[in-house]
């Protein structure tokens, strides 16, 4: 039987708005873009025009291509969101000069699906705006828990025009193996399934935390061993301790102590000197109502009514 090759969402997904991002901060926007348009005869106002010298060129603004202002404007909008706890890292720290460093594959998965389609709409034109739209819908399609077999079919055509307007708004250079693949991701849903169960997240979510157990970078197996029976070890205390009710509340064993089963102590006291009268009346007290006294003090009570009687 053939052996299908499983195409990783995650890593294309990455790939893609990677590219994306670095079209709109025009760090792939260079003269051979511009080059190969001209050579396909296409889109004529972005061809390279020289300078009266022969020497040098203009590339006109490409409206793919975020201006200054745009691009402050993106950069401050991005820096300002704030997500809830475990949506992905702080975007914010990773804009250094005006470029998105260190992120992660998480990072791109809500970039591209979320902030990016929501922060161009009043950037870009509203034929990129609506192509970056259909493409962060197309990932949201794939990457879906649940996906009807009877949409695979509309989904197909979704992704394909989406392909169409990408290729509408940004030069041929950015197409490659990966804007490609695209297509055949809603092929693979209906092979394979939903991604949730095949992509790589949880693995290498994992493999951060094994990461995180290493103490001696000499030892990492050893260490990681270490941690790893470390944390199960605090897994079944953690699960064997949340079966006992806390409680602020300090009661005294109704086994050893019958007579103060009423007594509470609550709070945490105050400090004060006793006497030494108090001091014996307090350890008299003790020793007459403890636990481990009441058969010497029945003995005792029985002795003192027979002597009264008699």
């Amino acid at each position: 039987m053939p052996v299908r090759h499983v195409l990783d969402v995650m890593h294309i997904e990455k790939n893609i708005a990677e590219s994306v991002l670095k079209f709109l901060f025009g760090d792939k926007d260079t003269p051979d873009s511009r080059r190969d348009m001209e050579q396909l005869g296409i889109r004529r106002e972005l061809w390279l025009r020289p300078r009266t010298n022969r020497q040098t060129f203009v590339k006109p603004h490409a409206p793919y291509v975020f201006t200054d202002a745009e691009k402050k404007m993106f950069i401050e909008e991005v820096s300002a969101i704030r997500t809830p706890s475990g949506y992905g890292s702080a975007l914010g720290k990773h804009l250094k000069k005006s470029k998105f460093l260190g992120l992660k594959s998480h990072d791109y998965h809500c970039l591209i699906q979320q902030i990016v389609p929501v922060v161009s709409r009043t950037l870009l034109h509203p034929l990129q705006r609506t192509a970056l739209v259909r493409l962060g819908k197309s990932f949201s399609r794939i990457c879906a828990i649940v996906v009807e077999k009877r949409e695979l079919a509309s989904l197909k055509v979704y992704v394909a025009e989406t392909l169409c307007f990408l290729e509408l708004c940004f030069p041929p250079s950015f197409f490659d193996a990966m804007e490609h693949t695209l297509v055949h991701l809603v092929d693979e849903l209906e092979i394979c399934g939903p991604v949730g169960g095949r992509w790589m997240y949880p693995c290498e979510r994992y493999l951060g935390t094994l990461k995180s157990f290493v103490r001696n970078k000499a030892q990492p197996e050893a260490s990681m061993a270490k941690g790893y029976v470390a944390e199960e070890a605090l897994g079944f205390c953690t699960e064997y301790l949340i079966l006992d009710q806390y409680t602020k509340r300090h009661i005294w064993e109704a086994e050893e102590e019958e007579s103060s089963r009423a007594s509470v102590v609550e709070g945490a006291g105050r400090v004060f000197n006793m006497s030494e009268l108090e001091l014996q009346r307090a350890h008299r007290y003790v020793v007459w109502h403890h636990g481990c006294t009441q058969d010497m003090r029945r003995y005792t009570i029985v002795n003192v009514e027979k002597r009264s009687k008699g």
